[in-house]
């Protein structure tokens, strides 16, 4: 029988061990392996590089999409200042808003590709004209021209 090499408790498949922990032929318990792994996370210089470097890619990608949006402007008013949404007339589960932060950025683009950028007040009016029935949501949608080409996101 193996026993843990921090703490000397017996190792019993199930209980306090799995083949799984066994990867670098290191036969530790479970309660050794949490311990290191809290240990290690709470060290200041891990945290705050790791805090670094997710808001810095999260910012330079939301700069990317703002960028993008404004470049091409609201698709009924042709508004281009700061007051821009990505409207989805697709269902989707996470919006763009959300996947800059935590998603994969080929995921990122390829929902915000497939999104149309719309003022606030253009906004307001699809939603509201949404709940009407179909034929006017058709109508909308062939006024917003969804089935357009839509431009790169990353600026190509």
């Amino acid at each position: 029988m193996s026993v843990c090499r921090k703490c000397g408790v017996a190792l019993v498949v199930g209980e306090n061990w799995y083949p799984s922990y066994a990867r670098r032929s290191a036969r530790i318990c479970k309660g050794c392996r949490n311990a290191y792994k809290r240990k290690r996370r709470s060290r200041p210089a891990v945290k705050q590089a790791i805090k670094v470097s997710r808001r810095a890619r999260t910012t330079h990608r939301r700069a990317i999409v703002a960028r993008y949006k404004r470049m091409k402007g609201c698709a009924v008013c042709g508004y281009q200042g700061l007051a821009l949404l990505l409207h989805a007339p697709h269902y989707h589960d996470v919006c763009v808003s959300q996947m800059v932060s935590g998603h994969a950025w080929a995921e990122t683009k390829k929902e915000a590709l497939r999104c149309v950028v719309l003022c606030y007040l253009c906004h307001r009016t699809v939603h509201r004209l949404l709940r009407l029935s179909s034929e006017s949501r058709e109508r909308l949608y062939h006024l917003v021209g969804i089935n357009q080409n839509p431009r790169r996101l990353d600026g190509g």
